[in-house]
């Protein structure tokens, strides 16, 4: 029994490999093919040591691993991929901790390297993000995937940033973040947001301002939540990640802000995990609100589940990280109305007319 069964058994010594299953629906069963390097992420099958497979999405079996043909190791075995991800100033931050994010969730070895004099690394947006080593560090490994991020330039010359503003005043947004917290739901908040006109203020409720997010990304807030606590703001937002929000609902000096928020009508809200610390702290109370599959029926509130992103009243919820677009924007149609919410979508390439309703 084998977790892929698409795959085929393969085994033999350090020149061919007889394959039991075809290796492609053409291919003849019990195939001799010449072993050879190849990159990638290969699939490894044995039984009692002896039957084994590594092979690329090209059926390619490799060199690679001929030493494990012996292991007693579990039945599948997944070879991590290497990836590097180069990042410089101006880098655009969603698509650098994306690019990371989703990788490092699929298994791969992700290295971000900064190809500036130092780790830090303030990219397009004004998000600080912290390499984990240098390009020249990187120099002598081999890389399965080099993936570059791109620079916002261009983007930030659409008509995004031409748009009226109807405010007298830049909308104070306040962005607490502890280490745990999901960090593409922080990047994409801060980016959107940020692109909007809105002045964006990452405050860490742990000891350091340096935050490692969910998925090991490290991002540098503006400062901690006490240097944030003497402002108002017109809105503040909980970012998702279990352990982030947990550690979240236990800074009482957040707990102070929220509930003053409430009182004084403006608005708050959260996405993910982060509406059940809302609901922990009272703040959902008569609300109608959606959250995370996966907490939702923990909610004792109104829940519609349909729903990507809610709003009622002066709380915004949203679903979860795949929502993060649709919620960030519409904090901006909140704000500013359908069009600067188009205008901002446009830039970043988003389809909103499909995307946008809540």
């Amino acid at each position: 029994t084998t977790s892929r069964p698409d795959l085929p058994y393969c085994h033999g010594d350090s020149a061919t490999a007889t394959c039991t299953s075809p290796l492609h629906p053409t291919s003849p069963a019990n195939t001799t093919i010449p072993l050879r390097r190849a990159s990638g992420s290969f699939s490894f099958h044995h039984r009692n040591g002896r039957l084994i497979a590594a092979i690329s999405q090209e059926g390619v079996v490799s060199t690679r691993y001929l030493s494990l043909w012996q292991s007693q190791e579990p039945e599948f075995l997944l070879f991590t991929v290497k990836v590097l991800v180069p990042i410089a100033m101006g880098t655009e931050e969603m698509e650098a901790v994306i690019l990371a994010g989703v990788l490092r969730r699929a298994g791969a070895d992700v290295t971000l390297a900064s190809v500036e004099d130092g780790l830090e690394v303030k990219a397009s947006y004004g998000t600080r993000i912290i390499a984990d080593k240098s390009i020249a560090a990187c120099a002598d490994q081999v890389f399965d995937l080099v993936a570059l991020p791109i620079d916002a330039g261009l983007e930030r010359s659409t008509e995004v940033n031409r748009v009226e503003w109807p405010f007298d005043h830049k909308p104070q947004v306040l962005i607490p973040i502890a280490n745990g917290s999901e960090e593409m739901e922080i990047i994409m908040l801060v980016d959107i947001l940020r692109r909007a006109n809105m002045n964006v203020v990452l405050a860490s409720v742990d000891e350091s301002t340096n935050i490692v997010g969910s998925q090991r990304l490290n991002i540098v807030a503006d400062k901690c939540i006490l240097g944030a606590s003497d402002s108002k703001y017109d809105l503040i937002i909980i970012p998702g990640g279990p352990a982030g929000a947990e550690r979240l609902h236990r800074s009482t000096t957040l707990q102070r802000l929220l509930k003053e928020q409430k009182q004084e009508s403006r608005m708050y809200g959260g996405i993910g995990y982060s509406p059940l610390i809302l609901q922990k702290q009272g703040l959902l109370q008569d609300k109608t609100a959606t959250a995370h599959p996966s907490i939702v029926n923990q909610l004792t509130c109104q829940v519609i589940d349909r729903s990507k992103v809610v709003i009622d009243g002066n709380l915004i919820t949203g679903k979860g990280l795949g929502t993060t677009m649709d919620f960030s924007l519409a904090i901006v149609r909140k704000f500013f109305g359908h069009g600067r919410a188009k205008g901002v979508a446009n830039g970043m390439v988003f389809d909103y007319t499909k995307s946008s309703h809540c």
